[in-house]
């Protein structure tokens, strides 16, 4: 799993492409690098899982979790043009 981030569009937006697998053994990683940027002060968090393979139960729970904490700033926003992807979330 390999994480970049580069600031987004917007002030105070960030866009996070993640590739690879999030399984248990990656999303520890994923979670820290994400709540990393909203600690720093992002209010709006694109993440890009165009090269994701398949997220497990345990990266559903860090996008959840992203997603309460920035409710009130403008939200979490992901992307994915895959259908199997979809169906998941």
């Amino acid at each position: 799993m390999h994480v970049t981030t580069s600031p987004g569009p917007d002030a105070g937006s960030v866009v996070a492409v993640v590739s690879g697998e999030l399984d248990v053994a990656t999303t520890p990683q994923l979670r820290q690098v994400l709540q990393g940027c909203i600690d720093e002060g992002t209010g709006v968090l694109v993440v890009d899982l165009t090269d994701v393979a398949f997220p497990d139960s345990t990266a559903l729970s860090v996008f959840i979790s992203l997603h309460k904490r920035l409710i009130g700033t403008g939200g979490l926003t992901l992307v994915t043009p895959h259908e199997q992807l979809l169906r998941i979330f």
